[in-house]
């Protein structure tokens, strides 16, 4: 295993990433700091397997502990496979295979990695991807070079401000599909491997920021009838009702979003929900409050009636003194980010 390791470890200072392998178990920190007391993106694994399959390279393993795109912080991780050749997918169709399915996560130490991996699959079945919070599963079934990246971000873990254990794991499992009786595009599993072909695993220290436990809360929403010409603001092939909005708000963190309010169907001012379930954020993450319009025709997509973005530093924290909005279609939108703990 230690012979493993140190070849690996060589390879990986030939291509460039940003980490150091450790061959022992014990824990071994590389507590680096800059000048602003942050933690540079050098990471120092504890423990590290690495179980190649026939003709696989790993050609990059980049993990930034420190990454703040996509307008959320966290932790982004980089890989990419390489197959020279072929033999492992005709072994493995010789067993009765058709390709394999390979699961991620990075999770913090002792926590599970969301749903248990048997009962996700138990679901129907998109062939080349599905998703479930922090993890992912992707299918292969050719030796072609395989990509992965994702951000985990630190609102996500839940963790308090301070060093933590996060655990990473890439597993490549046989799997043979049998089609969905009722649609084409998904299928179900047939066969799936007791144990992985393929794992590269390992724990490494990461710094988490301090989280701020929020939730948003609206004071008014009102369309402009003037501006926003109401009576037409849908193209529906069948004139049913006011013609009026059917207005609602979302909330996002960077891309993702966390609340969607309720609909609140032919209004010219919102009487649906007004407070936002409670979510984690960071003082870097930025936050986007956005008013739609429900278009329920097909030709069209909701329209986007308002929106603003800022770091909750940018948003009032007192419904009182709410932040007050308005768009060319939304008179005025009071919204505040109260912050609960």
């Amino acid at each position: 295993m230690k012979q493993k390791i140190q070849l690996f470890y060589c390879l990986l200072l030939m291509i460039g990433v940003g980490f150091t392998a450790c061959k022992g178990k014990k824990n071994r920190h590389d507590d680096k700091y800059n000048d602003d007391n942050k933690p540079f993106n050098v990471l120092t694994f504890d423990t590290l397997k690495y179980e190649p399959l026939d003709g696989m390279n790993i050609t990059r393993f980049v993990v930034d502990t420190n990454n703040t795109r996509r307008g959320s912080w966290g932790v982004m991780v980089r890989l990419s496979f390489d197959f020279q050749d072929s033999t492992s997918f005709e072994k493995l169709r010789q067993r009765g295979f058709d390709g394999y399915l390979v699961d991620m996560y990075v999770v913090p130490e002792g926590k599970p990695a969301g749903q248990q991996f048997n009962d996700l699959l138990k679901e129907k079945f998109l062939k080349s991807f599905l998703k479930e919070g922090n993890r992912e599963v992707k299918y292969i079934s050719e030796a072609t070079a395989f990509k992965y990246k994702h951000k985990y971000a630190f609102r996500e873990f839940g963790l308090p401000a301070g060093r933590h254990n996060l655990l990473f794991k890439i597993a490549f499992l046989p799997v043979k599909f049998k089609p969905d009786e009722q649609l084409s595009k998904f299928v179900r599993i047939a066969k799936l491997g007791k144990t992985p072909d393929f794992v590269f695993d390992g724990g490494f220290k990461c710094t988490t920021p301090p989280l701020k436990k929020v939730r948003v809360r609206v004071a008014d929403i009102e369309f402009d009838k003037k501006k926003g010409k109401a009576g037409e603001s849908d193209f529906t092939l069948l004139k049913i009702g006011s013609g009026y909005p059917d207005l609602y708000w979302k909330v996002f963190v960077g891309r993702d979003p966390v609340f969607r309010s309720q609909r609140d169907k032919n209004s010219l001012r919102y009487k649906g929900d007004h407070t936002s379930k409670p979510f984690y954020c960071t003082e870097k993450d930025r936050l986007t409050f956005a008013v739609y319009d429900h278009d329920i025709s097909i030709f069209n997509r909701d329209d986007l009636l308002l929106r603003k973005r800022g770091k909750l530093r940018d948003f009032s924290q007192e419904i009182g003194h709410a932040d007050v909005l308005s768009s060319r279609k939304i008179k005025t939108a009071k919204v505040a980010i109260e912050v609960l703990k």
